[in-house]
């Protein structure tokens, strides 16, 4: 496989740069004397904190970036000797790591003032989040988002509706700072904008040549987690969107000679990007669409009813949906965007995104004669990562795929 990962479209190569912006940021904060948040990643009400002038952090996204830094070994290392086995999430043991004292990128995260939790992904969230209030002496408040088994309701929207609400009392309270409605509306405005252009972003992958791939789109997705709300996010998404129109003006692909079109399913391992390019150099084989990138950006929000659409983009993500749903979603992307193959990204300690894979490929299989492969590894922890394992199961997809 190629040495690194590599990123091809200019606005993806961007956030390299939005990162360390963003990290600072919240040093920032605090010399401006502004409380600093910490937040699980997947739909929290981002909206709100802006909207109170509190910076966040995502200490996932940050397992992302010292796992691409090549820094995530030593956190493993401290974390695992404190007693936290390797079988829980590898984001939670990597940030407990830097939590308990292991050396971390930009020096660790800007300690917290207050830590927020949502649960609609995993329980794990639960005891590691309890953990990192215990070890910073940080006061948690954590929504509670009921896992969906037919369709989202007027009563599940209401019950996260009201503990939003409760959520600003309580940083009303100990913060002293009052929330300002307008600030908020605005800020659901511009997340709404935002979501809107990534949206857009992500249809224009449905052309031949596919104008970016999935190392980008990883990238990508960065403001979508962390700044929904700002201007900033409306902004790059802006550019990037105009440069995906381009490229698909012009006809500008990922690759100029595309033979596959591949789906993505699960959180990509971020120590070995470069199994991408792999596909893309030796088969001509693009990702035209993840599962993972989606998820930010699903909802429509609207700044008249800021509680509202925030609890209803809380409850809406795959890892809180029903099978039926996510079998529906897949089924339209297969036609939407011209899929031939879907490679299955298993996590060993992601249950949460992992579980449905095997119902996936086989509704691909028995439907739509879809080929796809499952492949086991860790999405952060490289130690039970085998290059040679996963190249041989995706050559091995790839000559099924070239036979059809």
């Amino acid at each position: 496989m190629s040495k690194r990962a590599r990123r091809s479209v200019s606005a993806a190569r961007e956030v390299t740069s939005l990162v360390a912006t963003h990290y600072m940021s919240a040093v920032q904060a605090h010399s401006e004397g502004r409380w600093v948040a910490w937040l699980t990643a997947v739909s929290p009400p981002l909206e709100i904190l802006y909207a109170m002038g509190i910076q966040p952090l995502f200490p996932e996204n940050y397992a992302c970036v010292a796992t691409v830094m090549k820094a995530s070994r030593n956190m493993f290392d401290i974390s695992e000797a404190y007693g936290i086995s390797r079988d829980l999430c590898s984001y939670t043991r990597c940030v407990m790591g830097s939590v308990l004292g292991g050396e971390a990128p930009f020096g660790g995260m800007e300690k917290p003032d207050v830590l927020l939790s949502t649960k609609n992904v995993c329980v794990v969230y639960m005891k590691w989040w309890e953990l990192m209030a215990h070890t910073l002496k940080c006061p948690l408040y954590v929504i509670d988002s009921p896992a969906i088994t037919d369709k989202i309701e007027d009563h599940h929207v209401k019950y996260v509706d009201k503990q939003l609400r409760d959520l600003v009392s309580a940083l009303e309270k100990i913060t002293g700072t009052s929330l300002d409605e307008e600030k908020l509306k605005e800020a659901v405005k511009l997340s709404d904008k935002a979501a809107e252009l990534w949206r857009k972003i992500i249809e224009q992958r449905r052309a031949k040549p596919c104008p970016m791939g999935v190392t980008d789109s990883s990238a990508a997705m960065f403001p979508m987690v962390a700044s929904a709300g700002t201007q900033e996010a409306v902004e790059y998404y802006e550019r990037l969107l105009d440069e995906m129109s381009e490229r698909v003006k012009e006809g500008v692909g990922v690759l100029e000679n595309e033979k596959f079109r591949l789906l993505l399913s699960g959180i990509p391992y971020w120590h070995h990007l470069r199994m991408f390019n792999y596909l893309e150099e030796k088969y001509g084989a693009v990702f035209v669409h993840e599962l993972y990138t989606a998820t930010w950006g699903m909802a429509s929000l609207n700044s008249a009813k800021p509680f509202e659409s925030m609890a209803y983009k809380t409850l809406l993500n795959p890892t809180n949906m029903p099978i039926r749903w996510s079998k529906d979603w897949i089924s339209g992307l297969v036609k939407d965007f011209d899929i031939d193959g879907i490679v299955l990204l298993s996590s060993r300690s992601c249950k949460a995104t992992s579980i449905g894979n095997l119902t996936i490929q086989k509704v691909l299989r028995d439907e739509y004669e879809i080929p796809s492969v499952v492949l086991e590894a860790d999405h952060t922890d490289d130690r039970v990562y085998s290059e040679a394992e996963v190249t041989a199961r995706l050559d091995a997809f790839m000559e099924v795929l070239g036979a059809k």
